[in-house]
């Protein structure tokens, strides 16, 4: 077999578009993409949450707004691929080839442009529950072309003290751990402004927009784990067993492989016939 080259799904710059960052989609990025397009948009994920503020603090729907925004905006500076974007290399003779863009903000207009593509107040929904918000924005796929916005926060302001949020992205950028691991560190940033005067200005100093596609998330064949040896105090017992390399290719791999591809087949629902 030919040696694989995994730095296709490395990030790396594009040097024909300033700040745009790129790598081709591999493993279950690629699934989730080709069934996107051949299932008419069903690999789109939702995570919806009620919240409740705290005694003695209420908002505005346009204050709540204003926060959400701004947690919306730290939460891209700490996870960049929340602005991720879908691109293609289309084929005649086999299905295209998927690559994950992100395109880096070269200034504050352009975050504030993303934010207005990517946040939206539905108070027409504050007499309706989330999922009908779900079921009624759901019925078009994300993302529809190349290259657009495909990971989108609602908000319903249900009264001064409690409000929803709605969490809706494609899932060939995050999966459903990493949706809900999303939404906690939304929730935690937007907390902080609710309740830290000091807050807004803290965050300013940190976020130095053009230079966080640094932090882009790597494909997970990049973090797999090395080799680690057992872990024996001086008296010899054993702290932690060895642990071995989780590999990536190789024989190892394709067992592994072939274990996980058996999970997901047999954790299918079961068509029957009536």
């Amino acid at each position: 077999m030919d040696a694989f080259d995994f730095n296709r799904y490395v990030w790396r710059t594009d040097s024909s578009v300033q700040g745009r960052y790129i790598r081709e989609a591999g493993g279950g990025e690629v699934i989730e993409d080709i069934w996107k397009l051949t299932k008419h948009g069903e690999q789109n994920l939702f995570l919806g949450i009620y919240a409740s503020l705290s005694q003695g603090v209420s908002l505005t729907p346009a204050e709540l707004f204003e926060h959400v925004k701004s947690a919306w905006k730290s939460l891209r500076w700490e996870v960049p691929a929340l602005a991720a974007t879908t691109s293609h290399t289309w084929h005649t003779d086999k299905v295209p080839t998927t690559f994950i863009v992100y395109d880096a903000a070269q200034s504050t207009e352009d975050v504030n442009k993303w934010l207005q593509e990517t946040v939206e107040l539905h108070q027409e929904y504050r007499s309706k529950t989330l999922d009908e918000l779900r079921y009624d924005i759901g019925q078009e796929p994300i993302p529809v072309n190349d290259f657009d916005r495909q990971t989108f926060l609602y908000v319903v302001s249900y009264s001064p003290t409690k409000f929803g949020l709605l969490l809706r992205t494609a899932h060939t950028t995050f999966d459903g751990a990493g949706v809900k691991i999303l939404m906690t560190k939304l929730i935690t940033h937007l907390q902080k402004y609710i309740t830290d005067a000091g807050y807004t200005a803290a965050q300013a100093t940190v976020m130095k927009w053009g230079t966080e596609g640094e932090r882009l998330l790597p494909i997970v064949t990049e973090v797999l784990r090395k080799h680690e040896p057992a872990v024996i105090d001086d008296n010899g017992v054993v702290i932690s067993q060895e642990l071995p390399a989780e590999p990536r290719e190789g024989k190892e791999y394709f067992e592994t492989l072939g274990d996980v591809m058996t999970g997901l087949v047999t954790g299918m629902p079961v068509r029957r016939s009536v």
